[in-house]
């Protein structure tokens, strides 16, 4: 086959806008964008993380909440909501400024954080995304494309016990880095750091 055919092109909306950021090319933008691969027209759906902002703060909460309701059941008995909600201001305002919400065709579909840590790794805080959206991909995107921006660092990440999650985590090389008492921790070493 013609080496030229087996290439794969990206055309982009107009509208759109491409980035260039340390050698990093980011494609943001509100609508899909069309892959032609082997003679087959492919269209993408655009994800986007855009900054969280306060008009955010309730949206936030609920999909927060939605998340991880049944584990703080599971750990603590109950869920109170005003202490949840008291919980939550705190965290909001330590975390704005790291805080995004995930848009998809410019519908917020969930909720994203992390933070540079003072020993110069990289932590993954939450990644919530609404029920109606879940299992279509979205959070894993986000991570493995989060994980190549972070590769030359050390990448942690914690999560509930009982979240199944942690298997997906040792398939993209997270490695158990100790536990608390209702979380497990894991880190992916730096030099470990391709994305599978």
């Amino acid at each position: 086959m013609n080496e030229e055919i087996k290439r794969t092109y990206e055309s982009l909306p107009e509208e759109d806008t491409i980035y260039v950021n340390d050698n990093k090319i980011e494609f943001l933008g509100s609508r899909p964008y069309y892959e032609f691969r082997e003679g087959v027209i492919i269209m993408h759906n655009t994800i986007q993380l855009v900054p969280y902002t306060d008009e955010y703060y309730d949206f936030v909460y609920e999909v927060k909440k939605n998340a991880y309701k049944k584990y703080v059941e599971e750990c603590w008995g109950k869920w109170d909501e005003e202490a949840q909600k008291e919980y939550f201001k705190k965290f909001i305002e330590t975390y704005k400024n790291s805080a995004y919400i995930i848009k998809v065709d410019e519908q917020d579909v969930g909720f994203y954080n992390d933070e540079e840590l003072d020993d110069g790794s990289y932590e993954v805080g939450n990644i919530c995304i609404k029920p109606e959206f879940q299992g279509k991909g979205l959070g894993t995107m986000i991570l493995k494309n989060k994980l190549e921006e972070h590769k030359n660092q050390d990448i942690r990440i914690q999560f509930f016990k009982q979240n199944p999650v942690g298997k997906l985590y040792e398939r993209l090389g997270f490695v158990p880095n100790g536990e608390t008492e209702f979380h497990y921790q894991m880190i992916k070493p730096k030099q470990l750091n391709k994305v599978k």
